[in-house]
């Protein structure tokens, strides 16, 4: 994005790594998690063999059958980002007409009220048969395969960003599919946050096999800049899976004590380290 030299950041052992993405034969093909630090913008970049689109998309292929099923079975959210999202779209979006890219099994556009015109693309069939079992009219694909022939007022993106090696070619499909005047939402981790600085290598956004483009609010800003969008709000926000400040101070805090006895680096949990952005076409 920069046009400058990255630096090696950090190589995260997949041995050390619990995730539904490994088995392990799958663990000796790629050995490390390796990420690279734009130095200009924050922003990083795997630097391993996912690299390879080829090799991403068959870590996606590993998932057990039951991934999706399991992820339906546990306990939601409280909704409060869903929430803060639908209040973005009643702000911002010129229609009612939402596209959820990358909607998984379909949870944020169940959490909508009944007076959008819901829609979603998912990359795994899994899932997409899964929301479609909900009542979703959701299309198993990308953007780009998408048959969907009219445009949309909205699409959001959420935690999808960090998933694609190429983050800026998929904004420019983002708005190609959106009528004038439509709106990108997106939601993201900020590798420039204050807290995932502190956390560096040993924030936990970065031993997940699938982030391979961890966007600061600088990169994320030209991206959609460059594509044409205008920003309409930039505002930190809490992922669902953030632990809360007292669990993030208590790593931070106990960290010097755990190096004195030699003990394995803790990860860092999210806090007040991912970004919701609202674009405008």
């Amino acid at each position: 994005m920069c046009q400058v030299q990255c630096r090696p950041y950090t190589s995260i052992p997949t041995d050390s790594l619990s995730e539904a993405f490994f088995n392990e034969d799958w663990r000796k093909e790629l050995p490390y998690l390796i990420l690279d630090k734009c130095p200009n913008c924050a922003s990083l970049w795997c630097a391993d063999r996912r690299r390879d689109e080829c090799i991403l998309l068959k870590t996606y292929e590993l998932l057990p059958d039951t991934y999706f099923e399991d992820i339906m079975e546990s306990p939601e959210s409280d909704g409060s980002l869903y929430d803060l999202l639908e209040r973005r779209l009643y702000r911002f979006s010129p229609g009612l007409r939402v596209c959820d890219l990358g909607c998984g099994d379909g949870n944020f556009l169940s959490h909508l009220s009944n007076r959008w015109e819901r829609f979603g693309i998912e990359p795994s069939k899994r899932a997409a048969d899964i929301a479609c079992q909900r009542g979703l009219n959701v299309q198993s694909g990308t953007l780009d395969t998408c048959l969907e022939p009219s445009k949309f007022d909205s699409i959001v993106a959420i935690d999808v960003l960090e998933h694609l090696l190429n983050p800026r070619g998929a904004i420019e499909s983002v708005r190609s599919r959106l009528r004038p005047g439509g709106i990108f939402v997106a939601v993201t981790g900020d590798a420039a946050a204050l807290t995932a600085s502190v956390a560096g290598p040993q924030w936990s956004y970065l031993r997940w096999c699938g982030h391979v483009s961890i966007l600061s609010a600088m990169a994320i800003r030209a991206f959609l800049e460059q594509a044409g969008f205008t920003i309409e709000v930039w505002e930190r926000c809490e992922h669902p899976a953030s632990s809360g400040a007292l669990a993030w101070l208590r790593v931070w805090a106990l960290e010097p004590l755990r190096q004195m006895l030699r003990r394995p680096k803790s990860w860092f949990p999210y806090w007040r380290d991912h970004q919701l952005i609202v674009a405008r076409s």
